[in-house]
Parts: structure tokens; C-alpha cells; sequence
């Protein structure tokens, strides 16, 4: 599936699934649910708001449809779920689009400002307690997620890969291009990464500049770690870089 397509057919429009109280953030779920997971309904209890569908994730079948990520990991599309919180004091549900490098993101969502009808805003990621990838685009966006196996505490041994980044700056000296993300919060060389568009799809043209988002596939071995902050030493091209491990993913703990 294209996300974009749901976007195309929801935008600015009232979607009412159940037939109570109007166009409510969870209709625009189960709308979703019901064009692309075979029509399942994934309920709100115990609590009847949003926020159950993240602290009931284990009853309520949403892990069926939707695999867990970390919320430096969204891809586009992806379900973000909030609890109680200063933007949404009853909790809320929408749709990530894009990060905007500015501490918020796009996101695809109805009933925010109490309009009933689906819109396109910004939203912060504080108060975020959940976020599911729908799995038909883990699998044609290869989105590479946290294994079982693993733990997501780092130490020396440690199988880790890169959460995707948007480059904030961008050098070339000689034959090397090197990029700085906050995410990891040191200058890193190009090479193991590649240019990809929201979707995570990889762009024909590798020529990358300010503002572009990277993916990489390569696994690395964390050879230390460190606290205050949080940092693990990898090594890349025969030289090691000091990553914060808050944009690092372990995949195995082995």
C-alpha cells in the first residue's frame, strides 16, 4: 500500500465509523482498519479513550496488524498514540507523516482543536506513550525494527543499527563526505547510508544535501559504551565515532 493514497481519500473529511459522537481520532484509525486490516474493529477499553489502545496493545489486537517501534523510528504512516498530556488531556490518536526537525511532526489525525473532520497540523512528541507501523508497510518500506531477541540496553558486543536521520549539516573534505544529526550527536561519514524520500523508499539520485532524510542497512558492533550522556563507540570505514545510543537500535544481543 501507499500511505499517501489514505491521506488522499480522508483529508478533509468526516469519517464516522462507529455512528457515535461524531468524527472522533479513533474513527480515522478504524477507517484505516477497515480499508487495509479486513475490516477489524480495535477497541478503546478499558478506558474508553485513545491512550487504551497502546496501554491494552497486549488484548487488544493491534500487535496483530501493527508492530511496535520506537517513537525516533516512525516511518510515514505510522500510528502514534498519546495518554494524558497537555496537548491531548483525554489522549489522542493520529497518523505520523514527517519529522519537521523542529521538535515536531507532521501527522494526519481528526478531532484535534475539536474538528471533527481530518486534517494536516504539527504535533509535539511529548505526551507520546505508543507508536505501531501498520505491517503491510513495515514490509514494502523494509522499516528494520527491533528484534525479540534484543533488549535495547547497549553494551560492548552489542549488534546495533542506525535509526533513520534528516542531515542538519552537510561537509565534503577530499573524497570524504561527512554529515552531522543531532540524532547522534556527532559528524559521521556518508557511506554507509543512503537518500531516502518519507516513505522510506531509496531515491535514484544519492546526491545528498541539508534537509534530506538517510537510511542505513549496515549492522555494526558496539565496542564501548558510555554514561552521561549515553554514548557507544562503533567503528566505520576503520575509524570509530562516539553515537549517542538514543539513535542506535539494537538487533541482537549477540
Amino acid at each position: 500500500m501507499n500511505f499517501q493514497d489514505f491521506v488522499n481519500q480522508t483529508k478533509g473529511k468526516k469519517i464516522d465509523v462507529d455512528g457515535l459522537y461524531g468524527g472522533q481520532c479513533v474513527d480515522l484509525f478504524n477507517y484505516f482498519n477497515k480499508l487495509y486490516n479486513n475490516g477489524v474493529y480495535i477497541n478503546c477499553k478499558p478506558s474508553g479513550y485513545a491512550r487504551s489502545l497502546a496501554e491494552n496493545k497486549n488484548n487488544n489486537g493491534i500487535l496483530n496488524y501493527y508492530q511496535e517501534t520506537a517513537i525516533n523510528n516512525m516511518i510515514t504512516g505510522t500510528v502514534v498514540v498519546y495518554g494524558k498530556c497537555s496537548f491531548a488531556p483525554d489522549s489522542h490518536v493520529c497518523f505520523f507523516i514527517k519529522d519537521n526537525g523542529d521538535g515536531t511532526y507532521q501527522a494526519l489525525q481528526q478531532n484535534n482543536k475539536g474538528r471533527q473532520y481530518v486534517t494536516i497540523d504539527n504535533n509535539p512528541y511529548n505526551g507520546i506513550i505508543g507508536a505501531f507501523i501498520p505491517k503491510q508497510l513495515v514490509k514494502n518500506n523494509n522499516a528494520n525494527q527491533p528484534s525479540a531477541g534484543s533488549d535495547q540496553v547497549l553494551y560492548k558486543g552489542s549488534k546495533v543499527q542506525f535509526y533513520g536521520c534528516q542531515i542538519e549539516d552537510i561537509q565534503t573534505k577530499g573524497n570524504e563526505t561527512t554529515f552531522y544529526s543531532s540524532k547522534y550527536g556527532t559528524w559521521l561519514p556518508i557511506t554507509p547510508f543512503y537518500r531516502v524520500d518519507g516513505n522510506g523508499n531509496r531515491y535514484a539520485n544519492q546526491i545528498s544535501s541539508k534537509g534530506n532524510w538517510l537510511k542505513s542497512d549496515a549492522i555494526f558492533t558496539v565496542k564501548s559504551v558510555s554514561k552521561n550522556p549515553d554514548k557507544a563507540v562503533i567503528e566505520i570505514d576503520g575509524k570509530d565515532y562516539n553515537v549517542l545510543s538514543s539513535g542506535l537500535y539494537e538487533v541482537s544481543n549477540n
